[in-house]
């Protein structure tokens, strides 16, 4: 559980800065739910303030876990 929430935190300071692509390397590194839903639904909310749809789309059709779908 310590190694996600760091990773949380790291995912975090990515997107805050706006790199995207360290972003996704990070959330593919989260194994365990919640902690990779709440990753993914953070850099998607990144993608849609930058209208980069396609890369939302993407993250969204990665997502398993139906609590954080609906």
């Amino acid at each position: 559980m310590k190694r996600n929430d760091l990773l949380l935190e790291i995912l975090r300071v990515y997107i805050k800065t706006g790199n995207m692509c360290k972003a996704k390397i990070i959330i593919d590194r989260i194994e365990e739910e919640p902690w990779r839903s709440i990753g993914a639904i953070g850099a998607i909310k990144e993608h849609l303030k930058r209208e980069e749809f396609g890369s939302a789309i993407r993250l969204l059709s990665e997502m398993t876990s139906e609590y954080w779908l609906g």
